[in-house]
């Protein structure tokens, strides 16, 4: 080959290096992870941490593995990092302490704030009163159980129906039906969660 095609070859194998390293080799199968054996080693969630917490999540449907993940945590810990969430002060420490069992139900109430503005009637009447409530259950649950994705397909759910705003105009009437559907689907994860089953998944949340 002439030095200028080994140049050009040259290129086109760092261009190539460079969309794998960007996964943007699209063309190419997706890799086959491979089964990660750790020597045994201490972690204690705080300063020293076990290189398998660095892996990315299970590339299974829920069914195949929810029924690994615990029912609870036994050791409660309220008092962890939260400033880097945004959700300081938000929830009480009662409520962190009761998310740590996926098996005590909960409502919106607990993680929501009523509304305070002139001229708004009942509980979470404000759009973004629902908003900030979902947000917070999101994030501390995300916190304390990453593998549970119940506040991500809410989101989807609810922001797909535009959060009952063309079902339900009046502001009250749509926050009721907000906070019921919460609670609706967290009383369900809660039966799931004692019979080890995995929580609703967008299909059936979606038409719940």
């Amino acid at each position: 080959m002439t030095l200028a095609e080994l140049l050009q070859l040259k290129k086109e194998i760092s261009g190539e290096e460079e969309k794998k390293g960007l996964g943007q080799e699209v063309f190419h199968k997706d890799g086959t992870p491979k089964k990660i054996k750790f020597k045994k080693q201490s972690d204690n969630s705080t300063s020293k941490f076990h290189p398998a917490r660095w892996n990315r999540q299970p590339l299974a449907q829920p069914k195949i593995y929810y029924k690994q993940i615990p029912k609870k945590h036994d050791i409660v810990v309220r008092n962890f990092p939260q400033d880097h969430l945004g959700i300081g002060s938000q929830v009480s420490d009662s409520v962190i302490g009761k998310l740590h069992n996926r098996t005590v139900p909960l409502t919106f109430d607990l993680f929501g704030k009523s509304t305070t503005k002139p001229g708004k009637t009942g509980k979470y009447s404000d759009m973004k009163q629902l908003m900030d409530g979902l947000c917070n259950y999101t994030t501390l649950l995300h916190a304390i159980w990453p593998n549970d994705y119940t506040g991500v397909v809410l989101w989807r759910v609810l922001n797909e129906q535009n959060w009952g705003e063309i079902a339900m105009p009046d502001e009250k009437k749509r926050s009721d039906l907000v906070t019921e559907f919460f609670n609706e689907v967290l009383f369900d994860n809660c039966g799931k969660a004692v019979h080890h089953e995995y929580p609703l998944v967008y299909e059936q949340v979606g038409h719940n």
